[in-house]
């Protein structure tokens, strides 16, 4: 799947259960940690991974 390189359009228009990687000096990652449809599901030295609620 193609996302938008837009991250908060990317996580709003992605289906539930969609998984995000995103590395922890991505500039995005504080408005990823603030929405409250996403969830922290691992974290993996550099590289943190969400999930869509």
């Amino acid at each position: 799947m193609t996302c938008s390189s837009e991250p908060e359009e990317a996580v709003g228009f992605s289906e539930t259960g969609t998984i995000f990687k995103v590395s922890k000096d991505n500039p995005f990652l504080e408005l990823l940690r603030a929405r409250r449809d996403v969830r922290l599901l691992k974290d993996e030295g550099d590289v943190l991974y969400f999930v869509k609620l």
